[in-house]
């Protein structure tokens, strides 16, 4: 499952949660590793992988799941160049080749995959509908409307960390 996951949150979540149901092993590649501090992306690779950690630590320690970085690439392009990418990366750090990519119905990743032999998993958003981008936004404002939902995006292990996780997006957001 790539994903730039800035920050988790429980579509995420539930898609990792159906991938360890039906998989044996799973592959969490966080994209955009090397990018931090600033509004799109203002967690770090470690702060990031961390919530992952924190969430789904029993996997982790039982090596069922593994949690890698993404660095962006040179000369970006969304084509099959960027899938053999994921893959020589992945391969890289797991020495596992996926035969199945984990991803939400909203991402257009289009050719990515079509040079590969993998399955393509498309999980629905119709059930869980929350992005990133709205979670920073309800975690920058303090008014309690805005606190209520952002609690609401967070998956359960991790809503005790959402000081620290307001802190980082409002300093970003002054950078």
């Amino acid at each position: 499952y790539v994903g730039r996951f800035q920050p988790l949150h429980i579509g995420h979540e539930s898609i990792i949660r159906k991938m360890l149901n039906e998989c044996e092993q799973v592959i969490i590649a966080i994209g955009s590793a090397q990018e931090s501090g600033t509004e799109k992306n203002p967690f770090t690779f470690e702060q990031r992988a961390d919530l992952i950690i924190n969430v789904f630590y029993q996997h982790v320690v039982a090596g069922r799941m593994s949690v890698v970085p993404l660095r962006d690439r040179e000369h970006p392009s969304n084509d099959a160049a960027w899938g053999d990418y994921v893959f020589q990366n992945v391969w890289d750090i797991t020495h596992r080749v996926p035969d199945v990519i984990y991803e939400g119905t909203e991402n257009e990743r289009g050719t990515w995959y079509n040079n590969l032999d993998v399955e393509v998993v498309k999980v629905p958003r119709n059930k869980i509908r929350v992005s990133a981008t709205e979670l920073r936004e309800a975690l920058a404002d303090d008014s309690d409307q805005l606190s209520f939902r952002a609690y609401a995006m967070l998956p359960a292990a991790i809503t005790y960390r959402i000081t620290d996780m307001r802190k980082v997006i409002k300093d970003a957001r002054k950078n």
